[in-house]
């Protein structure tokens, strides 16, 4: 009716969730509780072959941060002819190479780096023709929409502005 895009998302089979079940007073492990690599993470050192083709990397083969496109996005592609479509670009950004660490307890100088990749993968985004609007966002937690544990956030270039 108004011509507004209207975004949700619809729970995909095959995608990867690690977080208990939430279950009322139950305790669920502190970030600091988990194991440092957990062999069933997608974003764990080793498993870089369950994420979508790599787009870029901080640091070469030893990473300390890498980007790959989302493999479950909620947009249509960017060049996506339908103008009734909501289109854009969905990429990760695992922020860290632990799965028991968070953005709070990284090193300033590893913050420093990351935050300097984040800029540079959003500069990438905004600078594609059909990009009208780069956002990012960390979903930090089950109840937040994260369904992997390992620190990550996702930058999405839209083709409209919302």
């Amino acid at each position: 009716i108004t011509g507004d895009y209207v975004l949700y998302f619809t729970p995909k089979s095959g995608k990867p969730r690690d977080y208990p079940s939430m279950v009322r007073r139950a305790r669920r492990p502190r970030v600091h509780e988990r194991v440092a690599l957990d062999p069933n993470c997608p974003f764990c050192p080793g498993n870089e072959d369950k994420c979508s083709l790599e787009i870029a990397r901080l640091n070469g083969a030893q990473w300390s941060a890498r980007c790959f496109l989302n493999r479950f996005p909620i947009l249509h592609d960017l060049d996506d002819p339908n103008p009734n479509r909501a289109r854009g670009k969905m990429e990760v950004i695992v922020s860290g190479r632990k799965h028991n660490e968070c953005l709070a307890q990284y090193s300033s100088r590893h913050l420093f780096a990351l935050i300097k990749f984040w800029r540079d993968r959003y500069e990438t985004l905004f600078l594609l023709d059909q990009t009208e609007h780069v956002t990012m966002f960390v979903n930090h937690g089950q109840r937040a929409g994260g369904s992997l544990q390992h620190a990550h956030l996702q930058t999405v270039a839209l083709g409209f502005v919302p």
